[in-house]
Order: C-alpha cells, then structure tokens, then sequence
C-alpha cells in the first residue's frame, strides 16, 4: 500500500507515531473530538490549531507523509487501529443539520441540484430560493452514486473497507466506549467535547418537510422520519445497517469481548 499515493479511504487514515495507532475517522462520528484528542495525546492544545481537520491532513493523515514507515508498520498489524460508528438514521440527520442550514460548502452542490429539479418541474421563485427540506436531501441522495457521494453522507462501511479493527465504538455509547479505549491504550487524556448539536424530542410538527433554514432548533433524529423516510434510509444505508447492527429505534449490540485489552481484531467484514 503506497501512503504517499494511497487510495481513498486509507489516505484519511490518521497515525500516532508516538502511541503506534491508526484511527479511522468518520464524519459525523465524534470525529472532530477524537482528532482534537489526538493532539493532546501529543502535548499540542487543540485551541491553537484553528484548523484542525486541515492540520491533522497534513502532519497525521496515511496519505501525506507517511511513506515506509507507516506501510511496515500497518501491513504486519503493528499498530492498534481502532474507529467510531454511528446509527446511520441519526448519522444523516446530523449531516443535515450540521450543513443545510447555514449553506455550509458540502450543501451547496445538492441545494443547487434540488433548485435545477424544481425548475424542471416549474415551481414558483420562492421555492427556488429557499433552503431544501431533509426529505428532499433524502430524495436527491437516492438518486446519486452514494459511494461518490460527500464524504458526510457517504456510508460509514465504505471508509473502511474489509479490514479489521481492534476496537469499534459506537457513538451512541461513545462515553464509555472512549472510556474502554483509554484502558486499552493506557492513556488518561479526556475527550475534549466539540461540535455537540442538543436535541429535543417530541415534535409533532413533519419535521421533514421543514426548509433547513427555517429549523428554529435541533429535534431528536427520530422526529425528521415517517415510514417512507425510515425505508428509505434503511434502504440506502443497508451495509451499514447490516454490518453494525443498527435498527432505527434499537441500541447497538455491546462492544465485541475480542476488543478488549487483549487487542486482538475484531473483524467487522462486508456483510456481503
């Protein structure tokens, strides 16, 4: 595997030399926390990084700098790899609201496409100016390649392939899960809190067919879906769903006992 020119996904990979470990990131899975943790591990105060997904790109990442060494060490299993999955339901609905609202960079392009197919359809000026609803967004992905897709809606199996890992967290347990990699790697560092979107819960409103600008709060993931939605998903996100073991409602299964201290890898393969 050449890191220098290494293939999507493993040039996202981030290495600690200094803890010999690869954690896998994956947007919308605590991963803006987990890097910042990382650079505690190594002295660095996360508040003077203003950039932090770009620095650790470029002084952590597979794919930048990391030629023989990294590729040793990862092709005989020398190094600890471990990620966080997330139910795909709530992972999607956080996408949204993280990026639709304020117009973020990776929203533009799927508002412009809901724009273009509104046109098609002669709809009014208004609705053409205004923001997109999650079910619209929910529409446009299931008309796209989701494996080309953004990488904040792109399936969470895709970035990591059929490898295994030595421990996969979940973020629904993400507590005491990162509690249990601290043991592992017998560090005491915390895991500095970033980017937490509060929800509430209980709205009757369909939340779904809310422009994302004119969402006045961040409701509970379940208040965006009916039944068509949850299909929907379900049916876009089924290799996610399969292979962590996630139902809309249901808790994920508990951590595999082969994750432990023991460090043996706990294999996560293509349910396929």
């Amino acid at each position: 595997m050449q890191f220098h020119f290494a293939p999507w996904p493993e040039r996202t990979w981030l290495i600690s030399r200094t803890w010999d470990f690869v954690y896998v990131p994956i947007p919308k899975v605590a991963c803006s926390s987990l890097k910042r943790w990382m650079l505690l591990l190594d002295g660095v105060c996360p508040a003077n990084v203003p950039h932090v997904h770009r620095h650790m790109r470029i002084h952590y990442s597979a794919g930048a700098h990391y030629g023989p060494w990294a590729r040793r060490r990862v092709a005989t299993r020398k190094l600890f790899r471990f990620t966080f999955v997330r139910n795909p339901w709530d992972r999607l609905v956080s996408a949204f609201l993280n990026k639709f609202p304020q117009r973020k960079p990776p929203a533009i392009p799927v508002i412009d496409a809901v724009h273009r197919s509104r046109r098609g359809t002669r709809c009014s000026r208004s609705a053409e100016q205004r923001n997109i609803t999650f079910r619209e967004f929910v529409a446009w992905l299931d008309s796209i390649d989701l494996a080309r897709a953004e990488e904040h809606w792109r399936p969470q199996s895709h970035f990591l392939g059929c490898d295994t890992y030595d421990f996969v967290g979940r973020f629904e347990r993400l507590a005491d899960d990162f509690h249990q990699l601290q043991q592992i790697l017998q560090t005491d560092h915390p895991l500095p809190s970033f980017n937490a979107t509060p929800r509430r819960g209980g709205i009757t409103t369909a939340i779904a067919d809310i422009p994302a600008d004119q969402l006045n709060s961040a409701p509970a993931y379940r208040d965006f879906y009916d039944a068509s939605l949850r299909d929907a998903v379900a049916r876009l996100y089924r290799e996610d769903i399969d292979r962590f073991g996630y139902t809309f409602d249901m808790q994920p299964p508990l951590q595999s006992s082969e994750s432990g201290e023991d460090r043996h890898a706990t294999s996560i393969t293509n349910a396929s």
